[in-house]
């Protein structure tokens, strides 16, 4: 369930079956028309990236977005290991559940949609539940989200990394209130994007 309110919050309605294509080179390449009548980003109300990150940050695996000790102070020291699955159009994710604290916690990489928290604005917000606009982490604008179907009671913080790209950090757990889990969230997003700074030498 977790995964699949996700690629729910990270969605774009421009993207169909999330198989990457080999772009041209720039001198020549002719854009197509859906490219450009595509809006300029940001759009829908999305905040700007003023000082982006590169996906040159992004570790490879998602599961390798927080270190040992971070998801063992997250669930325990008998966590799980994190699965990997890129079964998603958006792109890569990693979940550690936890069955005996009915813990699940996500990383997911939103890399291939290319709008970035404008897909979020245009296509999660008028459809989300729970909506709020988060103050910057380390910098990056953020929003967190939820929807009230779902029954692992998760929270989701979506974080705008550069125009075109999001990551994000979710936590469910049907046995802790909402703001719990809201908090959980938050605290990972603000530990995953320090990583990723970290990860990129700032």
């Amino acid at each position: 369930m977790t995964a699949a309110i996700l690629v729910g919050v990270t969605g774009c309605s421009t993207t169909s079956d999330g198989t990457p294509t080999t772009p041209s080179t720039p001198s020549s390449r002719v854009p197509s028309s859906a490219e450009s009548s595509a809006p300029a980003l940001p759009h829908s109300g999305a905040p700007k990236v003023n000082n982006p990150l590169p996906e040159s940050a992004l570790p490879e695996n998602p599961c390798d977005a927080f270190t040992r000790d971070q998801v063992e102070a997250a669930l325990g020291s008998d966590a799980p290991e994190g699965e990997r699955d890129d079964d998603f159009a958006t792109g890569p994710m990693c979940d550690w559940t936890d069955s005996a604290s009915a813990t699940i916690i996500t990383v997911f990489f939103s890399t291939k949609t290319g709008e970035g928290l404008s897909a979020v604005y245009a296509n999660t917000k008028p459809q989300t539940d729970f909506w709020e606009t988060l103050p910057p982490i380390h910098g990056f604008p953020a929003v967190m989200t939820s929807f009230e179907e779902a029954s692992e009671a998760s929270c989701h913080v979506i974080v705008g990394l550069a125009d075109h790209y999001t990551v994000s950090a979710s936590v469910a757990n049907p046995r802790k209130p909402h703001a719990t889990n809201c908090d959980s969230a938050e605290r990972l997003a603000d530990m995953l994007v320090g990583n990723l700074l970290q990860r990129a030498g700032r």
